[in-house]
């Protein structure tokens, strides 16, 4: 037990020194984040429209049976943990990269779970270099509408709750389609941000190369 208990020591210890000994420069960032957020919610529904009734083109077809059933239920909401560092090239260069992963603390990541979604940095990540003229930046990233325009959030999450502004631009997209929804995060993008000039001004622009697997 004793031996367990020291092996176990000297392997964090070694894990927490590597960034420290891996960084040869001061100007080096290494950064483990995160944010937890457990919380019990009940869902429930009632009365539901009938079958066949007219509906909002934004709307699925109405079935005239309740979407929720009453229960209690245990929620990650916007749980999440990332990793990001930088590193000075020199000549005005900087290596920046992340890796941000959705973490289910409710009920773990066991492997078959049918209700487990968790995937290796399937929130924001990327790679990309930091210069005089602007961040470039290539990964699965939230679109620039996202990062700049939807300001107004809860519990870090600005689109799919209560607090959403306009559901159109911010969830549903046309039709019963969400992909074409602006608030979104985009896979296989190419992101450009300008520097902050003047007055407090900043251009982003990105571009998703899609995936051959989409349709």
């Amino acid at each position: 037990m004793s031996l367990n208990r020291k092996a176990m020591v000297l392997a964090v210890g070694a894990a927490l020194a590597a960034p420290s000994a891996y960084s040869q420069q001061a100007s080096d960032k290494w950064e483990i984040y995160g944010k937890f957020y457990p919380e019990m919610t009940h869902d429930g529904s009632s009365g539901p429209t009938a079958a066949g009734t007219p509906v909002s083109t934004l709307a699925i077809p109405a079935t005239g049976v309740n979407g929720l059933v009453h229960r209690w239920e245990m929620q990650i909401s916007n749980t999440y943990i990332g990793f990001r560092g930088s590193r000075n090239l020199g000549g005005g260069l900087r290596a920046i990269g992340q890796l941000e992963q959705t973490v289910n603390i409710d009920e773990g990541n066991a492997s078959g779970s049918a209700t487990s979604t968790t995937s290796f940095a399937n929130r924001d990540s990327f790679a990309g270099l930091e210069t005089g003229w602007g961040t470039v930046r290539m990964g699965n990233m939230d679109t620039p509408y996202k990062k700049y325009g939807d300001v107004l959030g809860f519990l870090g999450v600005s689109s799919g709750n209560f607090v959403t502004a306009n559901n159109i631009t911010r969830k549903i997209g046309f039709g019963t389609n969400s992909a074409s929804s602006f608030n979104l995060r985009r896979a296989n993008a190419i992101d450009y941000a300008s520097p902050t000039i003047p007055g407090g001004v900043q251009v982003g622009v990105q571009y998703s190369i899609g995936n051959p697997t989409e349709t």
